[in-house]
């Protein structure tokens, strides 16, 4: 019978890192819980621990029991053993942490099945039947905001690409912005909600996905099957432009979990990168 635990895959810090950061959490420890799911290595009635109450929905169809790590600190259960998966996003450890020796389990050896697919694709999407939006195709941009000291650069950024799409064609534009964006612009629908954000990616209607490249963007690996551009534009690229293909291979060989992490993907999705903004602006009409 597996066994019960309190997993975390993120948690609370006073600063943004690989504990709590949105991309360590779906493409290092999310990706070891499915992971141990699909070996039934685990019982679904194990409690999931996350930082933010947001992020439940990317668990909530596979786990009876989603919680926040501050509700976690507070209640805690005495008898209900701690498998604590951040240990891995943070890349502070190799080895094998005592949980894993206990159940024989080894990260590294890792096989992507059609259950696993589903797993980390498939979760609780928002029915977006309601809204005018979808009822045509649409582009979603992701403004990314929590970068301390650049916030008017990212307004900046954010209207110049706003003004790109509009220079090129009349298309409703879905903005997911996890701040407050006062902005009343004629078809631009703004959320900060991340499973409405998820459900637009995921739609059939979204003909374009527009990140800078983090992990509120890379979100779209696992829920979207367009066309992404990824842009840099608060640090440098690394000259991923000119090497994605060979990190995006060996990202999602079947043994991997941790190499090139952040380029994994379960889906179709065909992903453009850009040094800067400007040279994603310049090529947006190629995708419009």
């Amino acid at each position: 019978m597996p066994e019960r635990f309190y997993i975390i895959v993120s948690k609370t810090c006073h600063c943004h890192c690989g504990l709590n950061a949105l991309g360590h959490e779906i493409h290092v420890s999310r990706f070891i819980l499915f992971d141990l799911l699909q070996k039934n290595l685990i019982d679904p009635k194990s409690i999931i621990v996350t930082m933010l109450n947001e992020r439940f929905f990317l668990y909530e169809k596979y786990f009876d029991n989603v919680i926040s790590y501050e509700d976690y600190v507070m209640n805690k259960i005495d008898g209900i053993e701690e498998m604590d998966l951040t240990e891995y996003s943070t890349f502070s450890r190799t080895d094998q942490i005592d949980a894993f020796k206990k159940i024989n389990y080894h990260y590294d050896q890792f096989i992507k099945t059609d259950f696993f697919v589903n797993c980390m694709s498939n979760v609780h999407f928002q029915d977006l039947t309601q809204t005018r939006i979808t009822n045509d195709k649409f582009i979603l941009i992701h403004n990314r905001t929590k970068i301390t000291g650049r916030e008017n650069k990212n307004i900046e950024s954010f209207v110049k690409i706003l003004g790109r799409i509009k220079s090129l064609e009349n298309v409703n534009i879905v903005v997911f912005s996890s701040d407050a964006l006062n902005i009343n612009i004629e078809n631009v629908y703004i959320t900060n909600n991340l499973n409405v954000y998820c459900s637009y990616l995921n739609h059939k209607n979204c003909k374009l996905f527009i990140s800078e490249w983090s992990g509120g963007g890379q979100l779209s690996q696992y829920f979207y099957n367009g066309k992404i551009l990824y842009y840099f534009d608060n640090y440098p690229s690394h000259d991923y432009e000119k090497n994605y293909l060979s990190f995006q291979e060996l990202a999602n060989k079947n043994t991997n979990v941790r190499e090139s992490w952040d380029f994994k993907t379960v889906t179709n999705c065909e992903r453009f990168y850009y040094k800067t903004l400007d040279d994603m602006l310049d090529d947006l009409v190629e995708f419009i």
